[in-house]
């Protein structure tokens, strides 16, 4: 973990809040800017270096979805599981980007099975589906283009799960 991320684990959400919301949301940032380079040098890694550097890859994934959750998680009552029933106007883009960011983040990790890759894009298409449904629900004025993008991965996204399911059923690995 990242020194900051270790901090975040040490202190309290409850007593510090806001900052904590901060750090979190600056610490998964950092992991995805991280990962955004990588993925660019990705192609020139020699085959032999490929599985050591998909794995730091998605170790990178995986703490900023963390992160991610754990800024999300400060607008939840009593930091719990639930997304609020409502949301003032000014909080709802800032949340809404970082569950924007877990949906894109859990389709981008590069899984080691059909089974296992079918299961992360279901929980990206239920995070989309969340982000919809809030989006209704707050009556968001401020997430106009991703919520398209969000919509749109809603239809897309059962086609690609069941072409996965398809071919987990023929025993492909």
């Amino acid at each position: 973990r990242a020194p900051v991320g270790q901090v975040l684990h040490e202190i309290s959400q409850a007593a510090y809040g806001q900052e904590y919301q901060q750090l979190a949301d600056e610490v998964a940032s950092s992991y995805v800017k991280i990962f955004d380079c990588k993925e660019q040098i990705f192609p020139s890694v020699s085959t032999a270096k490929r599985p050591k550097a998909v794995a730091k890859m998605n170790s990178l994934l995986q703490n900023a979805i963390l992160y991610y959750r754990v800024f999300m998680r400060g607008f939840h009552e009593n930091f719990g599981p639930d997304p609020p029933a409502k949301m003032d106007g000014y909080l709802q883009p800032p949340y809404l980007q970082a569950r924007f960011h877990v949906a894109r983040l859990l389709a981008k990790i590069v899984a080691d099975s059909i089974p296992a890759k079918c299961k992360l894009d279901t929980a990206s298409y239920e995070e989309y589906k969340e982000i919809v449904k809030l989006c209704e629900r707050y009556d968001c004025k401020e997430f106009v283009e991703e919520l398209k993008i969000c919509k749109e991965m809603v239809d897309l996204l059962p086609a690609k799960i069941k072409n996965w399911q398809r071919r987990a059923a023929n025993g492909e690995v």
